[in-house]
């Protein structure tokens, strides 16, 4: 799920962004060798008019909900909202796990939205491996755009192997680079992605 209610927080340009992050990561999953099915979640007002705008959207295979995914997700048991300040570390993707990805791009103003909004609806929460598997500055943000995650979850699918999949998805401005041997996990539960 990806969860676009953030939308009334958004400005014009990070709507366009967003709209592009999507259309990104529809074309990873109709490339994909494992697929998943993409649902947005909360669509409404100038993020539908802007998908509105893109080729062909209404026939994708997705579906774009206008409601909240609280308002159709009928048990919370098995969801878990991808954030970098998540409570819990992904080692692997359940297929009987929902996942919720954050529609946000706000160049950092609305930090630890993701994080604070899951854990008041109960949601468990959890970040992508980052630092146990690739190294990258202390000064590097461990937040990365919706199509970013997609892909990682994607490449994870198909590869099992953590640290390839960051090595390939993550963009190279993140200066990820594979772990050594003598470089010890962070260790810092707080200090990861998704």
């Amino acid at each position: 799920i990806l969860d676009c209610e953030f939308e009334p927080h958004l400005t014009d340009g990070e709507i366009r962004s967003l709209a592009q992050q999507v259309l990104y990561s529809y074309g990873s999953i109709k490339n994909a060798e494992k697929r998943l099915f993409l649902i947005l979640s909360g669509v409404a007002g100038r993020l539908r008019e802007r998908f509105g705008k893109l080729s062909g959207f209404d026939t994708w295979v997705l579906d774009a909900k206008s409601e909240p995914y609280c308002e159709f997700l009928e048990d919370s048991t098995n969801v878990v909202y991808l954030t970098s300040d998540g409570d819990e570390v992904v080692r692997e993707f359940d297929p009987n796990t929902t996942y919720i990805i954050g529609g946000i791009v706000d160049r950092n103003r609305m930090k630890g939205a993701t994080a604070r909004k899951a854990r008041l609806q109960g949601l468990r929460t959890a970040r992508f491996p980052l630092d146990e598997y690739v190294a990258m500055g202390a000064n590097i943000t461990r937040v990365l755009t919706v199509n970013c995650c997609v892909d990682i979850i994607l490449e994870h699918l198909k590869t099992k192997d953590w640290t390839q999949t960051f090595l390939k998805c993550l963009p190279e401005r993140k200066g990820a680079q594979e772990k050594g041997d003598d470089e010890e996990d962070s260790g810092d539960d707080d200090a990861g992605d998704s």
